[in-house]
């Protein structure tokens, strides 16, 4: 961080955004990669629901556990980086990290076809029920903590990024910390393609974002209460800092589809800045109303950013569709155990396929101004909000064929959309009627995810029926039962 004024220009700055626009594989390549989070919760006497520590001085973390494991276990190693992000890596090329209440997300490598990124998935996540189910930590499928606040979770996470982030989202309102203590997700990794493949594919999956908020709310409870919404989750990150969520488009000057990379630039220029500079120059929470073209115009407190502080800038930046080299697709909740692979299918149908996404675009372009108008409502009202769009959707990817290979994950998509979006349902309107519409308790959620097994019938033995009993009443055997795409996956895992 410079001491006078920054030397930045605004065309290495675009550079940047421009890079986070451009594919980092081959144009041609349509890879996939999934970010799964999970709640861990620890079962006592008397208890289900019990808090679980990320470390402890006896040990008895979910980190800890799974850095244990790495002792006897040559399939995973501990990869923290200096900076103090704890993380553990598998033979996959995928990894374990944990958020700051204490989720625990698994992130895939990036492979061409989607069932050995299932595999990849279902594999880890079993894995990791083996090694903490040794300290009774079972865990929540849904997509929001309904019992515990965010004062009971606190800040598991010290370090100082996630501490002055507490701090700004804290001086807005009480959204951005429910956000890092009690959500969680699925995000979906997609390969941008070449330039005009890019623009497609970005307008694509902006436009595609309030039906997945939609299809798939899963989150309608928050502290032992019923919120009014089907996706409390995605309102709580509509509203934990409004300069940098949303839609890129809405937050810039004009809505031409060719400049995303524009719209983008403006949007991160405006966001306002986490950390920034005090008296003596230390990064850190000072204010939540800068936003980055102020510090760079007029610097604060005689300081002003460098290319590392951009660039931070960026990582910090939350919209619905996140940039990296790739697409990065951040609406949907956290869906139960039977159906968690339903929104990966669903989204590389219709991207990954060129008449599938342009069908989508027509559809769909009519929202393209008021998109945050619309994913509100999705997330209030879930598929009442536009049950027919939803529908369509959908059927637009059930006829695209077979999306991967396999035909077993097309059917399994339709009995999703058979059970629900059919019939104007989504998950949360399941939750809603576990307890008559006041929240469940563990045990009902963990009979209910024991149930779904039957009606989802997932296509690989890994999650078979008895797995998925075994998964929801926490007594896991820790076998992976079959080899149904072991050998043909384990063969294209990227080290």
């Amino acid at each position: 961080m410079a001491d006078k004024k920054s030397q930045l220009d605004l065309e290495s700055l675009k550079l940047s955004v421009t890079d986070i626009f451009s594919s980092k594989h081959d144009s041609s390549k349509k890879t996939i990669g999934i970010e799964l989070e999970l709640l861990p919760l620890k079962r006592s006497p008397g208890k289900l629901n019990g808090t679980v520590e990320i470390t402890t001085d006896k040990g008895t973390g979910s980190f800890d556990l799974l850095k244990a494991e790495t002792k006897s276990d040559d399939n995973l190693v501990d990869t923290t980086l200096p900076d103090g992000t704890l993380r553990l890596s598998t033979v996959d090329g995928g990894n374990f990290t944990f958020e700051p209440g204490g989720q625990i997300e698994y992130s895939t490598s990036n492979r061409d076809r989607l069932d050995c990124v299932l595999w990849e998935m279902l594999q880890n996540v079993n894995k990791l029920q083996q090694v903490l189910n040794k300290e009774s930590i079972w865990f929540f499928f849904g997509s929001l903590n309904p019992w515990h606040t965010i004062e009971e979770i606190g800040l598991k996470m010290k370090k100082s990024r996630y501490q002055h982030m507490n701090n700004h989202f804290a001086s807005l309102g009480p959204f951005g910390q429910q956000m890092m203590r009690l959500t969680t997700s699925i995000q979906m990794n997609l390969d941008l393609g070449d330039h005009e493949t890019m623009k497609r594919r970005w307008l694509a999956s902006q436009l595609l974002s309030p039906v997945l908020c939609a299809v798939f709310g899963n989150s309608p409870f928050i502290n032992g209460q019923s919120t009014g919404f089907s996706s409390y989750r995605s309102f709580i990150w509509q509203n934990l800092d409004r300069t940098r969520t949303g839609f890129p488009h809405l937050r810039a000057a004009g809505d031409s589809l060719e400049s995303p990379e524009n719209h983008y630039f403006e949007f991160a220029m405006n966001a306002s800045v986490i950390r920034l500079p005090d008296s003596i120059g230390d990064l850190r929470f000072i204010r939540s109303d800068i936003p980055f073209k102020k510090w760079l115009e007029e610097g604060v407190n005689g300081y002003f950013p460098e290319q590392k502080d951009w660039e931070n800038h960026l990582s910090s930046l939350f919209p619905e569709v996140r940039p990296k080299g790739f697409l990065e697709l951040r609406s949907i909740d956290s869906q139960a155990a039977a159906w968690w692979s339903v929104p990966a299918i669903l989204i590389t149908s219709i991207l990954y396929d060129d008449q599938a996404m342009e069908k989508t675009i027509s559809l769909l372009f009519p929202w393209f101004k008021n998109l945050n108008k619309v994913l509100f409502q999705a997330s209030e009202k879930g598929m009442r909000a536009f049950p027919e769009i939803c529908r369509k959707i959908f059927e637009i990817a059930l006829k695209t064929g077979n999306p991967t290979s396999d035909q077993r994950l097309a059917e399994y998509m339709e009995r999703f959309y058979v059970n629900y979006t059919r019939k104007s349902r989504n998950p949360a309107d399941e939750l809603l009627e576990l307890n008559n519409g006041s929240v469940f308790t563990s045990e009902q959620y963990l009979d209910y995810e024991g149930k779904l097994s039957a009606i989802a019938e997932p296509p690989f033995e890994i999650l078979s029926r008895n797995y998925l009993h075994n998964l929801a009443t926490n007594y896991l055997n820790g076998e992976i039962a079959g080899n149904c795409l072991q050998s043909e996956c384990q063969q294209e895992v990227i080290h």
